[in-house]
């Protein structure tokens, strides 16, 4: 099981490479911006980091990193969408201080050899921030997928 989210998804295009190039460039540096259909990022010969522009505020907003390939009946776009680096080292770093709290407690416990009930609070809270995050990945990378196919005409292949 993965800890952070992750997909990879390939696209297919009947477009040719550089027309799907000229597409994500053309959103890129839109200057009209279209709320939750808009992408900002960057693009450097066949490849691409890009993410929606969004008017709330979502953390676990996936980020795709893709590359275009040529092929005979259009383009291949490969896309992995993962969180951004910023929000897994956050995530890290808020585990691992939530887990040494949690040890803390439990040694506690055990040496006023009594139960301190808000200790387990902590782990159930883990829990809850991880299925949290994954939801709202899964959640905000399916519109991302979807918007991105529209934007260059194409279909997810696998």
């Amino acid at each position: 099981m993965k800890i952070f989210p992750c997909e990879r998804t390939v696209f297919k295009s009947k477009l040719s490479e550089k027309e799907v190039k000229r597409r994500i460039v053309q959103t890129i540096n839109s200057k009209n911006l279209n709320w939750g259909k808009s992408f900002d990022g960057s693009i450097s010969n066949n490849e691409f980091r890009i993410h929606r522009l969004i008017w709330y505020r979502n953390s676990f907003l996936p980020e795709l990193n893709g590359r275009i390939i040529s092929d005979p009946d259009g383009t291949l776009i490969e896309v992995e969408t993962k969180m951004f680096a910023a929000v897994r080292i956050f995530m890290i770093i808020f585990c691992a201080v939530a887990f040494f709290i949690f040890m803390a407690g439990i040694w506690a416990c055990f040496v006023n050899r009594k139960l301190i009930l808000f200790v387990f609070a902590i782990p159930l809270i883990m829990l809850a921030i991880f299925f949290i995050s994954k939801i709202s990945f899964k959640w905000e990378g399916n519109k991302a997928k979807r918007l991105f196919a529209e934007l260059i005409d194409a279909e997810i292949i696998r």
